[in-house]
């Protein structure tokens, strides 16, 4: 049964994956960020696309009467999810398309040179049955510069990824932690409480306010809020010198998506026996430079997803 693009299906992306993707990678992004390459909000949103992905495969598997069990990542591969539907079990291999100039190319109808890629740790990192599927999805959906955030754009969700030294303190902790705002600002905090359980905090201060913390905090690893903060904000911990945030520091994490597309599925065998090795920094379309090695299969060499 050969692939044809009329097979694909299209999904419109819907806001609330974005905001349940942010939501998951703000909880376990300090477990799976070690594993991917490049800046920190890149990494984020790439984990955030692998989320959206998932979503939008649960709600295709569901409306065909398939239960399905999203099982979560592999830890060492964040970005590939484990599902399982009937009787088959795979891994959903999200494939995020953040350019524009690339999205309109695949919506014209530029099936020729597209290519399903695979992270390259997959193959030695997972412990595969050869009947296992790999279901491709691509999540169309891009990136917002800093520039459009700060001037209005809706929705937005600013984020700030803490520094090692306030995810990893000394064994005190970060206590007493205050916080001081030069502007209003709504703030929600994830990190670890004082016995090491992941806790958030959601705390507003007004222009100018400094406040003291009472809740006592092991660690913090990142900074939410849901409007472009016009001001800096400062944080200190104990005697140490103080940390200050800047606007320009803060990364909308938020997709603006235009589809999720269900490509297809290969066997974890017949995946392995086509793909070839594309390295780090090659370019390859749709999904632009790769941070990091990966494995390859063209788009037209995929089973279509009406044979799931």
């Amino acid at each position: 049964m050969r692939w044809q693009p009329d097979d694909v299906v299209r999904l419109p992306y819907q806001g609330v994956w974005s905001e349940a993707g942010v939501a998951a990678v703000l909880q376990m992004g300090p477990r799976w960020l070690p594993y991917l390459r490049g800046r920190w909000d890149a990494r984020l949103r790439r984990l955030i696309a692998s989320q959206a992905g998932a979503l939008a495969a649960a709600q295709f598997l569901a409306e065909r009467r398939t239960q399905p069990r999203v099982l979560g990542p592999e830890p060492a591969l964040p970005t590939l999810v484990r599902l399982q539907w009937g009787a088959r079990e795979g891994w959903l291999v999200p494939q995020w398309v953040a350019s524009r100039k690339a999205i309109e190319a695949l919506q014209q109808g530029a099936w020729e040179s597209p290519q399903a890629l695979v992270p390259w740790r997959a193959r030695e990192a997972l412990a595969f049955r050869r009947d296992d599927l790999f279901l491709f999805v691509a999540v169309l959906a891009w990136e917002a510069p800093r520039r459009r955030a700060s001037e209005g754009l809706h929705p937005v969700r600013p984020v700030f990824w803490m520094p090692r030294r306030w995810q990893h303190p000394p064994q005190e902790g970060l206590n007493p932690l205050v916080v001081k705002a030069e502007r209003a600002l709504s703030l929600r905090m994830y990190g670890l409480d004082s016995a090491g359980r992941e806790r958030q905090q959601a705390i507003a201060l007004r222009q100018g306010q400094t406040l003291r913390l009472s809740s006592q905090w092991r660690a913090l690893h990142a900074l939410e809020t849901f409007a472009w903060p016009r001001g800096r904000l400062g944080l200190k911990r104990g005697t140490h010198t103080p940390l200050v945030i800047v606007p320009r520091q803060w990364a909308n994490l938020w997709l603006y998506g235009r589809a999720v597309w269900l490509l297809g599925f290969l066997t974890w065998r017949d995946f392995w026996r086509q793909a070839r090795y594309l390295r780090r920094g090659q370019v390859v379309f749709p999904q632009g430079r790769l941070s990091e090695p990966a494995y390859a299969v063209p788009w037209q060499n995929l089973l279509p997803p009406g044979a799931l």
